[in-house]
């Protein structure tokens, strides 16, 4: 049993490795998503919307991932 509101899980820090790797690979994909809308082919308006909301979601959560 962990923490009071942890849901059962077991209260571990995140180290310092995990952190970095989890928001390179989020950032990282953010700029492969935005480097594919932009340099790509040509797209339907509606495609380009999407792609950017999926690279702008993946941005923030490698913002949040460095830190929180």
């Amino acid at each position: 049993a962990g923490a009071p509101g942890s849901m059962g899980r077991a209260s571990v820090a995140d180290c310092l490795e995990c952190r970095v790797i989890g928001t390179t690979v989020c950032v990282g994909s953010s700029g492969a998503i935005a480097y594919e809308l932009w340099n790509g082919v040509a797209r339907p308006p509606a495609h380009r919307y999407v792609m950017a909301v999926f690279a702008g979601g993946f941005l923030a959560m490698g913002v949040y991932r460095a830190v929180m």
